[in-house]
């Protein structure tokens, strides 16, 4: 296994008992259950060892506008780099044939090396990263061969507890509310007493 230090990390999607299913915007078709997380960087060193490294590195860029394509810069005039690394929450392919068993989650510890709760990693928390690697098959047209990243395991170095926002009422004032009542509202009991020859009750033609 590989490591990666110094990562800021971004959407750790690490709980063990509910793994994030990834929908594809385009084909709205569902991929299989996974643990994610995506790191980032400003620091164009680290982005060069992270692809040399043979992760899929990406720039945020403009998405629109004259400048549609450069290098999107944040307030304090920097670039950023991303790559995002995951890990199926399954084991097996059952289109072929295979049993699909549970995956062993993402690993996530602390500075001390303890345990530590993934759901507690808020956004621009800094972790150290392991990953290991496997290299697929050649591709029978053209020969290529492509590296699958794995995600096993995260160090946080510096946390930033995340903090579910719940709804804040106090952002709204008193105002009038209007209640419109509907044209019915009262609701007619059914006589359900009435009997015919057998023990059914009877109902009107009306009834349904």
């Amino acid at each position: 296994m590989a490591i990666l230090k110094n990562c800021t990390v971004f959407w750790a999607k690490l709980d063990p008992k509910n793994p994030d299913v990834f929908t594809d915007p385009k084909t709205q078709v569902k991929g299989r259950p996974r643990w994610s997380v995506q790191i980032r960087t400003h620091n164009q060193e680290q982005m060069l060892e992270w692809e040399a490294a043979k992760l899929n590195v990406k720039r945020f860029n403009i998405k629109e506008g004259a400048n549609k394509g450069d290098a999107a810069i944040d307030e304090n005039g920097n670039k950023t780099w991303y790559s995002t690394l995951s890990k199926n929450a399954t084991k097996g392919d059952p289109k072929k044939g295979e049993t699909v068993t549970q995956a062993k989650p993402v690993a996530v510890i602390d500075g001390h090396i303890q345990p530590l709760d993934p759901m507690l990693i808020g956004n621009g928390s800094v972790a150290n990263v392991s990953f290991s690697q496997l290299d697929s098959a050649p591709d029978p047209k053209t020969g290529a061969i492509s590296t699958n990243t794995y995600l096993m395991s995260m160090q946080v170095t510096k946390l930033i507890k995340y903090v579910p926002q719940e709804g804040n009422t106090d952002v709204f004032e008193e105002v009038e509310m209007e209640v419109v009542e509907p044209e019915n509202a009262h609701t007619e009991a059914v006589d359900t007493t009435s009997k015919t020859t057998g023990n059914s009750p009877k109902f009107g033609d009306d009834a349904f």
